[in-house]
């Protein structure tokens, strides 16, 4: 899953490139990109030498601060092998507040929607009890551009907190992950887990408390 994701992010940024809105791009107007939302169904996961190709576009939900970017998947013979919903929002690096999206993102009217009810829902349900649990340190390696712990590391560290005879014996077939406070160097960072009937329930929290993600995944014996 977190390959599938890292995927989905390059492509994510290559297009935004075409429109010079790419990370490195907006940072040089002192805004930053910030992922809020990923919900991923993986219907057949790739395997290693496998040839695919990562669609994405911007949907027609997008409007105002919100943007709302859709991927599919394919492999080598065109079949749909994972779909993705995410949502972003742009902010200024010295205000830290929420930027308006430029007009030529406002204009993109893409029709089609994927997972669309995943990323416009409430707010995820952190573990009640905690079955399993492990701590990590954010280090050097583990930053984006803006200084903060990648979105893929904390999708790693959610996924490296499940129990080895899961990982071991079943399939990662969704993740939904909501991205609420930023990882620093230095911190650690708390991934506790709990089984549940549909799946698992995943908070990742910083050394002083704050929740930085809460996730859902579900996985396929």
């Amino acid at each position: 899953m977190p390959a599938i994701c890292r995927f989905m992010e390059e492509a994510a940024n290559s297009q935004t490139a075409t429109l010079g809105l790419s990370i490195s791009q907006v940072r040089e107007a002192d805004r930053m990109w910030v992922l809020t939302r990923l919900a991923v169904q993986v219907f057949s996961a790739p395997r290693l030498g496998d040839e695919i190709r990562v669609e994405t576009w911007a949907s027609d939900r997008t409007g105002g601060v919100r943007a709302y970017r859709d991927f599919r998947m394919f492999d080598a013979a065109g079949g749909v092998i994972a779909e993705g919903a995410s949502l972003w929002l742009l902010l200024d690096l010295k205000t830290r507040r929420l930027v308006r999206l430029p007009e030529s993102v406002l204009a993109i009217r893409h029709p089609e929607r994927v997972g669309a009810e995943a990323v416009d829902s409430t707010t995820l349900t952190a573990p009640a009890s905690v079955t399993v649990g492990e701590e990590f340190k954010i280090r050097w390696g583990d930053l984006d551009e803006n200084g903060h712990a990648n979105n893929i590391r904390y999708i790693e560290w959610v996924v490296e907190t499940l129990p080895v005879e899961t990982r071991r014996n079943a399939v990662l077939t969704s993740l939904d992950i909501q991205f609420l406070n930023e990882g620093l160097l230095g911190e650690a960072v708390i991934s506790a887990s709990e089984q549940t009937d549909e799946g698992f329930r995943h908070r990742l929290t910083a050394g002083d408390g704050r929740v930085l993600a809460i996730a859902r995944t579900t996985w396929q014996s």
